[in-house]
């Protein structure tokens, strides 16, 4: 007993220390960017959708405003093999647009494989930008964007997504201020301190080398940005975070939802460690893991193992990372209160991790698109 209680407490001790330094890192001031100006090889924009008549209208009119301010920019939309109104969406689109590309897939192929049939259907891009359906992203952000990602050296740049539905469930309040404590704390920090964050699905540019690089995304993978956004640096590419290049979506509004999505994004999480190259990417890939060891902590709390004050050293990094977030993300006093009010959801979230990582264990499926 003694031995695991000094193993959970210097593991908590390091979750702690990693916060506090990231917390201090995003109240650095912002790294400056380049001018925004087309990449010389030009910008294709890939996205993957699969029964998403509801959610893809909306992006599809966000694109073609993209297209509209970028000339250079073409699009290839990638139907994996939809249910529903979806296919006809994108050869609709595709049939008005000219620098439009449709591909409809006969069988389900996976986000990850979706996404390298609109890479090669595009082979004369040098930075594939990638978007999921339920996206609105605003103009000028992939200006940003690409001209980030074609900074020497750069593999991947990563824009902020703006949590559209925060207030509209607890479950929507509790993945918002998760998004924003990720964005607006994590990601930023990385940027600021050279650590290189990871890729956050969409929402992002690629530079086409260093997907070839790494093979591209890798099929049936559930995590398919954290994977390849490691991958990529592994390959000696670097990543970055633009804050500025904004793009709408929406966040887990249900406890359903919140569960399916936190069970794939763990799975994948676990699956990205074989890209780690350092303590921070095996930390990654770890992913909710330190929601376990705060019960690990708490069960050797009730056994008379360890201190009370130990749980102090998770939560108050974790408070002030709540609190910079919520200010970063400029939310009014009643706003932040109704946030706040969503945190006995951090319930769920543990339980989800629990089961998560059982799920990993025992090597149940998951789909790359769950409901």
């Amino acid at each position: 007993m003694e031995t695991l209680s000094v193993v959970c407490v210097t593991l908590l001790a390091l979750v702690a220390l990693r916060r506090c330094a990231f917390v201090a890192a995003a109240l650095l001031p912002d790294r400056r960017r380049p001018n925004p100006q087309p990449p010389a090889s030009g910008v294709a924009i890939a996205v993957a959708v699969r029964n998403e008549e509801e959610s893809l209208p909306g992006l599809l009119a966000a694109l073609r405003g993209l297209l509209e301010e970028s000339p250079g920019v073409r699009l290839v939309l990638v139907d994996d093999a939809s249910a529903d109104g979806t296919t006809a969406l994108v050869r609709d689109f595709a049939a008005a647009e000219p620098r439009c590309t449709a591909l409809v897939l006969a069988e389900n192929a996976g986000k990850a494989e979706a996404l390298n049939r609109a890479v090669a259907a595009a082979p004369e891009a040098g930075f594939i930008a990638v978007y999921d359906a339920d996206m609105r992203p605003q103009p000028g952000s992939l200006a940003l964007l690409a001209a980030a990602c074609a900074a020497p050296g750069a593999g991947c740049a990563c824009g902020y997504r703006h949590p559209a539905n925060a207030f509209d469930s607890m479950a929507s309040r509790y993945a918002a201020l998760e998004a924003w404590v990720h964005q607006l704390i994590t990601q930023t920090a990385k940027d600021r301190l050279g650590m290189n964050p990871t890729s956050l699905g969409g929402n992002c540019v690629y530079r086409r080398e260093a997907l070839l690089a790494v093979g591209g995304f890798r099929r049936g993978s559930l995590s398919e940005d954290i994977e390849i956004s490691l991958a990529v640096v592994r390959a000696g590419w670097r990543t970055v975070f633009v804050e500025s290049a904004w793009a709408e979506t929406r966040v887990a509004a249900s406890v359903r939802q919140f569960w399916k999505q936190r069970n794939r994004w763990q799975r994948g999480l676990f699956a990205s460690g074989k890209h780690a190259t350092g303590p921070e990417s095996l930390a990654l890939a770890a992913g909710y893991l330190d929601r376990a060891l705060l019960l690990a902590v708490l069960g050797l709390i009730i056994a008379g193992s360890v201190s009370v004050w130990w749980l102090a050293l998770y939560a108050a990094p974790a408070a002030a990372a709540v609190v910079v977030a919520l200010l970063r993300a400029k939310l009014s006093p009643s706003q932040a209160a109704l946030v706040l009010a969503a945190l006995p959801f951090f319930a769920v979230d543990v339980l989800n991790t629990l089961a998560s990582t059982v799920n990993a264990i025992l090597r149940r499926p998951v789909r790359w698109r769950d409901r």
